[in-house]
């Protein structure tokens, strides 16, 4: 891919492009540039790799933040944090999430004025499996 081809993408395409490249699981990057540069300096030389976007752009159209705002909302039945991280994981695969970012997630939702249900705790020492 070339870098002329690049600049005509969002900062969106661009990450998911680097990310596929890479491996990594980067959120951003602070210019277009810098994100082409990036693209550009792991690009492989020979030109046999293709540049795909990853499964976080082809699997899912909505974000960790509105798929997890759905399931804080859920009344019935109501889940456990880790189990609300699952689901964000089975749509978007390369989502790193946390439970500390559900409860941030949580608390915006309350400061708008909405209710959200009381989540069941974790037995002690159990493992819920990702």
């Amino acid at each position: 891919m070339k870098a002329k081809d690049l600049k005509g993408k969002s900062m969106r395409e661009l990450t998911a492009i680097y990310n596929g490249q890479t491996g990594k699981a980067v959120k951003g990057f602070s210019s277009k540039m810098t994100a082409v540069a990036r693209i550009m300096d792991t690009a492989p030389k020979n030109g046999k790799r293709d540049v795909r976007l990853t499964s976080l752009e082809a699997t899912s159209s909505r974000s960790v933040r509105q798929i997890a705002e759905e399931k804080l909302l859920q009344v019935e039945p109501t889940m456990m944090y880790e189990e609300i991280i699952v689901a964000v994981k089975e749509e978007l695969p390369h989502a790193s999430t946390s439970v500390a970012c559900l409860r941030w997630y949580a608390t915006q939702i309350r400061e708008r004025g909405e209710r959200v249900p009381d989540r069941p705790r974790k037995p002690h020492g159990v493992t819920i499996l990702n």
